[in-house]
């Protein structure tokens, strides 16, 4: 879920690029305004973190160590991060974004959907506070 999550962000940066790369008012692209560079700065840290942290998650696995609790860590920071992404990337592209020919809308809800498959961010919330509270969980 947080590799199908990572993806889904990483799309949505590109559909907000390439809106914001437009021509806007006064002959200035969308990206030259903070209220536009700002949120695309922080999309792109947090598909950043989310890769790198999905590399992490997937070597602890592949060397044995335990990782449940970092597994559930990852996919609540992964699938939330995805939905804020998501919903940037639909106001980047203002009301079109919620059209159906935008395709962001259609990123944004399955962005929602993750939060709740293969368990919901509160079950994520429940292992990682369970593993860092009972020292025979890890």
């Amino acid at each position: 879920m947080a590799a199908v999550a990572t993806g889904i962000s990483q799309a949505a940066l590109d559909y907000a690029l390439s809106c914001a790369g437009k021509i806007g008012l006064y002959g200035r692209s969308l990206s030259s305004y903070q209220g536009i560079s700002f949120p695309i700065a922080d999309m792109y840290t947090k598909i950043i973190m989310s890769r790198n942290s999905l590399y992490t998650v997937a070597s602890m696995m592949a060397n044995g160590m335990p990782h449940t609790r970092d597994v559930a860590a990852l996919k609540l920071f992964a699938t939330e991060s995805c939905c804020e992404i998501c919903k940037a990337a639909c106001q980047i592209h203002g009301a079109f974004g919620l059209s159906a020919k935008s395709g962001v809308d259609r990123l944004f809800r399955d962005a929602h959907m993750l939060t709740i498959a293969e368990g919901t961010s509160e079950i994520c919330r429940l292992v990682i506070s369970g593993g860092l509270t009972n020292p025979n969980r890890k």
